[in-house]
C-alpha cells in the first residue's frame, strides 16, 4: 500500500453523551446526495443538529 492512500488515524473523541448506532441507523442518515467524508467535526455537527 503506498503510505499516501494509508488510512489516516483518528483520535476516539471522549464524548459527553452518545450512543452506538446499528447499521440501519448509519443507513438513515442522508448527509448528501454525493459521497459525505465523515470528520469527528462533521459527526459532531450531526449529533448536535439530532439533539435538537
Amino acid at each position: 500500500m503506498n503510505r499516501n492512500n494509508a488510512p489516516k488515524r483518528i483520535a476516539r473523541p471522549e464524548l459527553k453523551s452518545g450512543r452506538v448506532l446499528s447499521a440501519s441507523e448509519l443507513n438513515k442518515i442522508r448527509i448528501s446526495e454525493k459521497r459525505t467524508l465523515l470528520t469527528p467535526e462533521r459527526l459532531a455537527r450531526i449529533a448536535a443538529a439530532a439533539a435538537e
